[in-house]
C-alpha cells in the first residue's frame, strides 16, 4: 500500500464517518418528530404536533436519503485502480436502510395514531 492508497483509505473511512454522522441526525429528527407528537396530545393541540411529528420523521428520511447518496458519490469519486483497497459497503448500507425504514414506519405511526 501507497501514500495515495493511504490517503484514498483515509478519505473512505471519513466518508463512512460523515455518513454515520447524517444518521445520528436523522434519527435524531425522528426522535424529536415522536416526542412532539406525543406532547401535543397534553397540551390541546394534537392535530398540529401530529403533522408537525410526521414531518419531522420525514425530514429524518430526507436526511438519510441525502447522506447515503452523499456517501455513494464520494465512494465513486475516491476510486481508486482495481487491485487498490477499499472498505465493506455492506455495514453504510445496513446502518442507513435501518434509518430510512426506522422514519418510514415512525411517520406511518404517526399518522395513523
Amino acid at each position: 500500500m501507497d501514500a495515495e492508497d493511504s490517503a484514498r483509505m483515509r478519505d473512505l473511512m471519513a466518508n463512512s464517518r460523515t455518513l454515520l454522522a447524517w444518521i445520528r441526525t436523522s434519527v435524531s429528527f425522528a426522535g424529536l418528530g415522536f416526542v412532539v407528537a406525543k406532547f401535543g396530545a397534553f397540551t390541546g393541540l394534537q392535530h398540529a404536533s401530529e403533522a408537525i411529528g410526521v414531518l419531522l420523521a420525514l425530514i429524518g428520511l430526507a436526511f438519510t436519503g441525502l447522506g447515503y447518496a452523499q456517501y455513494l458519490k464520494t465512494v465513486e469519486l475516491e476510486k481508486g485502480p482495481p487491485d487498490a483497497p477499499v472498505p465493506l459497503h455492506w455495514p453504510t448500507l445496513t446502518a442507513a436502510g435501518c434509518c430510512a425504514v426506522t422514519c418510514i414506519v415512525l411517520a406511518v405511526y404517526l399518522a395513523v395514531s
